[in-house]
């Protein structure tokens, strides 16, 4: 029955061939769609093209999964292709998943942040290396606190609560770091 059906859904025809190359090429992440839903129908799309023995390359997957989503995504697209010489379909799944995760998490009342280290070392990747502590900044984490800190000034305090930091007070006590380099003696 098996060989029934697969004879008869996914003949090798030019026409099955045309017909899933437009849906692949044409795919868009329609609004009220989920990341999720979008990239299982890709997957699928994929899995069909395969089945009719057409073979896509991993980074050309990639690239159309990108180029499939809106509008929206377009600061996320610049972000994960920005200087890269090469991508992986599961860069940009795991991406992705990450960028949706965080959309959940910070949209949480309390603003959930996985994990404050984690916000630290991307905050200290986009200044200059070292220039957290060379403008005096602290990182400290014990008890199930973190805190980052400049003397007296808390610019972030964090709760550990169910594996999960807690940001105190708002998220936009992140720009009480100064984003230049400390001047030159």
């Amino acid at each position: 029955m098996w060989k029934k059906l697969e004879s008869l859904y996914l003949q090798k025809s030019l026409t099955n061939m045309l017909y899933l190359k437009q849906r692949l090429y044409q795919l868009r992440l329609g609004l009220g769609t989920s990341v999720g839903d979008h990239m299982d129908l890709f997957n699928q799309i994929v899995i069909d093209l395969v089945n009719v023995d057409v073979k896509i390359e991993c980074e050309d997957q990639a690239l159309l999964l990108l180029c499939s989503l809106s509008k929206s995504y377009e600061s996320f697209v610049d972000t994960i292709v920005y200087e890269r010489t090469n991508i992986t379909l599961e860069d940009v799944n795991a991406s992705l998943n990450s960028n949706e995760l965080h959309k959940k998490v910070t949209s949480n009342q309390g603003s959930m942040v996985r994990d404050l280290s984690q916000q630290v070392d991307r905050l200290r990747r986009g200044l200059k290396a070292g220039s957290l502590d060379a403008l005096g900044y602290k990182y400290m984490g014990q008890g199930g606190v973190s805190k980052v800190s400049k003397e007296a000034l808390v610019g972030m305090k964090g709760v550990l609560q169910d594996e999960l930091y807690v940001l105190q007070g708002k998220a936009d006590t992140m720009t009480t770091f100064e984003r230049s380099t400390p001047k030159e003696k």
